[in-house]
């Protein structure tokens, strides 16, 4: 497991007024932090941000009303993006393999996002870790966060719901066949390659190569899962999460939960649904 989280954010954000070029207010702010005082973002007079000191008083309070466990934070983009993860008392397998399930709590100082809740697991056989998004919490940043206890058990209502889905859609994708044939159309869909031209420009000649070395080696990944777990969708996604826990260099941390990894561990999720409704 990827030792990327710290046990506590040090630093918070402070919301300083922006002046116009005449010295006058602005109506903006700036987001900066309050160690080094980098901007975060500018933002209108009616944005409200969530401290990084409310993320961490909201996992305590989960703490305290449930049996999850802070495992820590993890941060993206210079603290543009704060996550803290939860682990799940309750471990539960996914198609007989042992996993750690994780409540993530989700919150960006760039305006990029609302605060979401999402679920994250960690296979113990092979490492592969593959986190998503559930729901945002339906916290916009205009006014204080005043959580109760209720909205809080919400929370872990929505998060059981989605671990309910994962166990019983991964136990389906095992039962979905996959042939030759079909991988490589998902290859095809996850790495849709450039179209050819007698005349390709640099950039043309190395966009191609690289989505054919990236297509090549997710296929050695999903080779290597569906040779123990099966040629079927189960074996095909978790040949995804394989590639974006181990192959892309400098992956995004703990729950591949940003950049890269997340985008592809959630473009194969995408898919993998769409082939059960298929079998409908």
């Amino acid at each position: 497991m990827k030792e990327s989280l710290k046990m506590e954010i040090d630093w918070d954000v402070n919301r300083e007024e922006l002046l116009t070029v005449r010295g006058e207010k602005s109506n903006r702010f700036a987001l900066t932090r309050s160690d080094n005082r980098e901007i975060l973002s500018v933002c209108s007079g009616i944005y409200e941000p969530f401290y990084n000191r409310d993320l961490m008083n909201l996992v305590e309070r989960i703490e305290k009303l449930s049996d999850f466990k802070s495992i820590g934070f993890e941060q993206f983009q210079k603290g543009k993006r704060i996550l803290a993860f939860l682990k799940d008392s309750s471990p539960a397998s996914l198609v007989n393999q042992r996993a750690d399930h994780y409540l993530i709590i989700g919150n960006s100082h760039d305006q990029s996002s609302k605060i979401f809740l999402g679920l994250s697991n960690y296979i113990f056989r092979c490492e592969n870790q593959f986190s998503r998004e559930l729901y945002h919490l339906r916290i916009k940043h205009t006014h204080r966060l005043d959580m109760s206890d209720e909205d809080i058990y919400d929370v872990l209502k929505k998060y059981e719901q989605g671990k309910r889905e994962q166990i019983y859609l991964s136990k389906e994708l095992s039962n979905r066949s996959i042939g030759k044939d079909d991988v490589h159309v998902f290859l095809q869909f996850m790495f849709p390659e450039p179209q050819v031209k007698e005349q390709m420009s640099i950039q043309e000649n190395e966009a191609l190569r690289r989505s054919r070395n990236r297509r090549r080696e997710m296929m050695e990944s999903i080779q290597l899962e569906m040779k123990d777990l099966g040629q079927n969708a189960w074996g095909l996604l978790n040949g995804v999460t394989f590639y974006t826990s181990h192959r892309i260099r400098g992956n995004s941390g703990f729950g591949n939960t940003n950049g890269t990894a997340q985008q592809l561990n959630a473009r194969a999720w995408e898919y993998c649904q769409g082939l059960l409704i298929e079998r409908k």
